[in-house]
């Protein structure tokens, strides 16, 4: 597949190993790893790779719900949230559409580097997260899993400095459809106590997310809070992505 290998040679004289299921490259400035369903979702989604390069051109001129389109490939991108991770690293929650399909792209910059087992853990987070997921819903928490199809990091330049950007792809649902958990539940994204918006409605939603991330993490299932998820505005449903293993 043409599109495959202009992606995976992105990443110079790469290193490649298999673990897993977890195809993984790694060269001096870009990594990529995939699960072997990878291929398939990328055959029938073959402006996923220009939409990344439109991303990356674009990064620092993101700014929430406003939507650049790509004139010569018809990508729009539309970020549903933007604003501060743990550690000080801004990250950037999009709805990416292209002429084939619409998806889902977390953005982080200047997160800690990306090592081969991050994308085994991914993989073995979503297997692990199927049953307990089947619990939460009969509990009546009613949560669903978007799964992660690609990894992919890079390195950009901003101005004197060289930034990491690690891509994070899943599916998605249609942007006005979701809004951003951590974004309703406290002012400015920011997860601290004072920064808390309380109302009825969100003091529910605050124990559905508390429920959900207690029980995950009793199974080994790791970074399940507000900044990995969206909530379905018409169903109540909690999305869930990005999420790791031990």
């Amino acid at each position: 597949m043409a599109l495959f290998r202009r992606l995976r040679n992105w990443v110079v004289r790469p290193k490649k190993t298999r673990r897993n299921g977890v195809i993984s490259y790694s060269g001096s400035k870009h990594k990529l790893a995939y699960t072997p369903e990878f291929k398939a979702w990328v055959k029938h989604n073959p402006g996923a790779l220009d939409a990344f390069h439109f991303i990356r051109k674009n990064l620092h001129h993101l700014k929430p719900f406003v939507a650049l389109k790509d004139k010569k490939t018809g990508t729009t991108i539309e970020p549903l949230c933007t604003g501060e991770y743990k550690g000080n690293n801004a990250l950037h929650r999009l709805s990416v559409v292209t002429k084939d399909r619409e998806f889902f792209c977390k953005i982080k910059l200047n997160g800690k580097a990306l090592t081969e087992s991050d994308a085994n853990r991914k993989v073995e987070a979503q297997r692990q997260a199927k049953p307990i997921i089947r619990e939460l819903n009969k509990r009546g928490l009613n949560v669903a899993l978007a799964p992660t199809h690609i990894i992919y990091e890079t390195k950009i330049k901003d101005g004197d400095h060289e930034q990491t950007v690690t891509f994070v792809v899943s599916d998605f649902y249609h942007a006005h459809d979701v809004e951003s958990v951590v974004g309703k539940l406290y002012h400015g994204n920011n997860i601290l106590p004072e920064n808390y918006i309380k109302t009825p409605a969100n003091d529910q939603l605050s124990e559905r997310v508390k429920q959900i991330r207690n029980m995950m993490l009793d199974y080994g299932v790791f970074d399940v809070h507000a900044h990995n998820m969206f909530l379905n505005k018409k169903t109540g449903q909690i999305i869930i992505f990005d999420i790791n293993s031990a």
